[in-house]
């Protein structure tokens, strides 16, 4: 049974750093993108390393840092890269610093 989204999702290229340690406690340290953003998390593009799902990672861009979940990856056909799906482990930040419409702030003005 699929879930269905409670947050909207706006397309956008973010250059982002992914940080985590793998199960053998060795540490990486990849460039990857955002395709998607929304408050709660963010669809990631140009991975070069399948991560676990449910793995914690931490994503970095500019001076921000924020941790993750890994819900779900998948490969790219016909390339060496994956696609992932994470999930915001600090709820209540802003995690971009860009103003994202979702369903709390549509039609809001400040």
């Amino acid at each position: 049974m699929m879930q269905k989204r409670i947050r909207n999702r706006v397309r956008g290229v973010l250059p982002l750093r992914i940080q985590w340690t793998d199960e053998a406690g060795k540490p990486h340290n990849e460039l990857a993108h955002s395709l998607d953003l929304s408050t709660r998390g963010v669809r990631l593009g140009g991975l070069r390393h399948q991560l676990a799902p449910n793995a914690v990672v931490t994503v970095k861009h500019k001076q921000w840092s924020n941790r993750f979940r890994v819900v779900w990856i998948k490969p790219v056909e016909g390339t060496p890269e994956f696609q992932a799906g994470l999930e915001s482990l600090e709820t209540g930040k802003d995690l971009w610093g860009l103003e994202l419409d979702t369903p709390e702030t549509a039609g809001k003005k400040s």
